[in-house]
C-alpha cells in the first residue's frame, strides 16, 4: 500500500494550508531546526533573519557557538607490521589495547624498552 504525504509550509504567514517546496535549517542558542517553507515562506524567513545575519559575526566551528577542540593523538604512528607485533606483545604481557586504532605512547615505549633488552 502506497501512502502519500503533504508537507504543509511552516515560514509562510498565510493561514491556508499549502504545500512546502523546500526546507530552512535555522539555529540558535546550539537548538537547530527545519523549517518547510513555500517560495514566499522563504523569502519571509530570509528577510527577517538577513536582517540580523547582516548584523552579527561570522563564526567557525561547529553550529551552536561550539568551540572545536583538537585531541592531541593518544599515540605515535606506527607501521602497521609493527603495531601487529606490539598488540600481540601486549596481548602476551596482559596489557590491553585496543584492535585497531593508535597505540598509546607509554605502551609503544614499554614495548620498545623490553626488545631493546632482548637484542
Amino acid at each position: 500500500m502506497a501512502r502519500v504525504f503533504t508537507v504543509i509550509c511552516d515560514g509562510c504567514p498565510d493561514t491556508a494550508e499549502h504545500s512546502a517546496d523546500g526546507i530552512i535549517r535555522v539555529g540558535l542558542a546550539g537548538q537547530w531546526r527545519e523549517l518547510d517553507v513555500c517560495e514566499t515562506g522563504e523569502k519571509n524567513v530570509r528577510a527577517t533573519i538577513g536582517t540580523w545575519l547582516e548584523k552579527g559575526r561570522a563564526l567557525t566551528g561547529k553550529p551552536g557557538g561550539q568551540k572545536v577542540i583538537a585531541r592531541p593523538a593518544s599515540g605515535p604512528l606506527v607501521p602497521t607490521e609493527k603495531a601487529k607485533k606490539i598488540r600481540l606483545w601486549a596481548a602476551t604481557s596482559g596489557i590491553r589495547v585496543t584492535p585497531r586504532g593508535r597505540i598509546p605512547a607509554e605502551i609503544v615505549t614499554k614495548y620498545d624498552a623490553e626488545m631493546a633488552t632482548q637484542a
